[in-house]
């Protein structure tokens, strides 16, 4: 969810064909098993320098649900 509390999934258009997607939707994908949890944490983790997500605390959150979830497997 986005800050106003409505879904949102993608987060920024770039010019050409590349779409970066929010951190929920890598986390979604991590949950659904079409990429590994410790696969969405580093894109998370890379991405975040170029964006405005590295003191984001919706962010922090859903980085330690991954974790927590990789240890709870």
């Amino acid at each position: 969810m986005d800050s106003a509390g409505r879904t949102s999934h993608s987060h920024a258009v770039l010019t050409g064909p590349r779409i970066i997607p929010t951190p929920g939707l890598i986390c979604d994908y991590a949950r659904n098993g079409h990429m590994s949890h410790e696969e969405a944490r580093t894109l998370i983790e890379s991405i975040s320098p170029h964006r405005i997500w590295k003191n984001s605390s919706y962010v922090t959150q859903l980085l330690t649900l991954l974790e927590w979830v990789q240890q709870h497997r």
